[in-house]
């Protein structure tokens, strides 16, 4: 017996809907096919699910799994015109980083562990305005909605029930009472507003709106990938809690949805005003160390999570001076020449090192006896630039690990001009062999993402990391 909205064939799968429909821009794929499925009136999403060949639960996460069944999907749901759109909705995972998993998000990847899965997530007022599910609402960062402003809802407000995406009754309506979930009536304060929205643009899965709001961004932050951007507004929010307030996992958030929004808030007064934002920090710090000492102590924890997120590097281009120990910090221009023991500790050289480069011309060095003890000092800016040097360079050997590559391959990405070389002239004399700079490394390996976010027409155009 046919259903009375779409057609079941004899052998248990679904024909294309009766009322297929298109895909609104934003909107999430769990979304899409629970308005799908509310409207042909097939009762849950796992139907779907079934009739494209594989289930997952909680249903939401199918769009990390959905890659070789969207195409049958997209028969299903929609129109022959808009099988692209839904085909932008998928999510597959792209690889990992310190902080976890990566996913496609638009033309850029979002770590998994930031989207939520397990609930729904809606804005009762902007579902008013236009009846569809915004991929954002599945942020964990975002606990109010950009266009409403309003609160998320995650629970009914009438039962006090999750709201999940079994049942399909309609993006607004409760699973379990069947009625229409009511407005948190809490509303993000308006003087939180302005950066909130920003933020969100620049988390949003459409290229376009994103592209738009990176054109604020300074041009060291506009190319950071997406999951160290995140992680670098959250520190920055951070950054001026209380004295003696401890430092929050990087992956966690504050304590409610309006903390969160004000140190979104903090955190991207920092980026609008970058660098200079954080070198005034940093200045303050370093000239009235009794009341903020402790902001250059916790700059110098955040540039230590360089192995964790490239936000890290960020920092440090901006603020250099970090490596420098506290009891060394001072002004600019206060010493004109740098010891050996301290080019030592902050290189990370051996006493050896220190003796080849007594004559490297390039570090000016002079060298003082008294009685037995020799004494080396360097040109202190020349001794920086060698630090800096070697701080920001890599071995072939890391590089080829870091990109799954034999260091072969590595001696072939530089040979094609992909990588850099750094020229630094001292630096072979602290460091075996030639090594790579982090910068192009890093170029290297966000175009190798980008070209693995395109299409399948165009990644034909890309570098495949097994063949370099």
């Amino acid at each position: 017996m046919s259903h009375p909205s779409a057609l079941i064939e004899k052998n248990g799968h679904l024909s294309p809907m009766r009322f297929p429909a298109s895909a609104k821009p934003g909107e999430s794929l769990i979304g899409f096919i629970a308005r799908v499925v509310a409207e042909n009136v097939l009762g849950t999403t796992q139907r779907v699910m079934r009739a494209c060949g594989g289930t997952v639960a909680p249903p939401a996460r199918f769009a990390l799994q959905a890659e070789r069944q969207i195409k049958h999907l997209a028969n299903l749901l929609c129109s022959n015109s808009d099988g692209g759109q839904v085909e932008a909705m998928v999510r597959p995972i792209m690889g990992s980083d310190a902080g976890g998993t990566l996913v496609r998000w638009g033309d850029r990847t979002m770590r998994s562990r930031d989207l939520v899965f397990l609930s729904r997530a809606i804005s009762p007022l902007s579902l008013q305005a236009d009846g569809y599910h915004r991929e954002l609402w599945m942020v964990r960062l975002l606990p109010y909605c950009p266009e409403s402003f309003e609160r998320l809802v995650e629970h009914c407000s009438c039962c006090g029930e999750r709201l999940c995406w079994t049942r399909a009754l309609g993006i607004s309506k409760c699973e379990h009472c069947r009625t229409i979930v009511a407005a948190s009536g809490e509303n993000l304060p308006h003087e939180l507003r302005p950066a909130y929205s920003w933020f969100a643009d620049l988390l949003s899965p459409l290229s376009d709106v994103a592209e738009r709001a990176r054109a604020a961004l300074h041009h060291d932050l506009a190319e950071l990938p997406l999951p160290s951007f995140i992680d670098l507004v959250f520190d920055l929010g951070r950054l001026q809690r209380p004295k003696g307030g401890r430092m929050a996992a990087y992956h966690s958030l504050p304590d409610g949805p309006v903390e969160t929004a004000r140190t979104i808030e903090q955190g991207m007064a920092f980026i609008s005003d970058w660098p200079s934002s954080i070198q005034a920090i940093a200045a303050k710090a370093l000239t009235d160390r009794a009341s903020s000492g402790h902001l250059l102590d916790r700059l110098r924890t955040l540039q230590r999570r360089e192995d964790l997120s490239e936000a890290a590097g960020a920092i440090t281009t901006a603020l250099p001076e970090l490596r420098v120990s506290r009891r060394q910090a001072a002004p600019a221009g206060a010493h004109t020449v740098m010891l050996g023991n301290e080019l030592k500790a902050r290189g990370g050289l051996q006493p050896a090192d220190i003796a080849r480069l007594r004559t490297e011309p390039s570090l000016a060095p002079v060298v003082t006896h008294h009685g037995e003890r020799v004494q080396v000092q360097f040109n202190r800016e020349a001794a920086e630039q060698l630090i800096e040097a070697k701080r920001t360079s890599l071995s072939p050997e890391s590089v080829g690990e870091r990109l799954a590559i034999p260091t072969y391959g590595v001696l072939q990405c530089i040979a094609a001009g992909l990588l850099e070389i750094e020229e630094h002239p001292a630096l072979r004399l602290v460091v075996p062999g030639f090594r790579v700079t982090i910068r192009s490394f890093r170029t290297l390996r966000w175009r190798l993402y980008r070209n693995a976010l395109k299409q399948h027409s165009e990644r034909d155009h890309g570098l495949r990391l097994n063949s370099a």
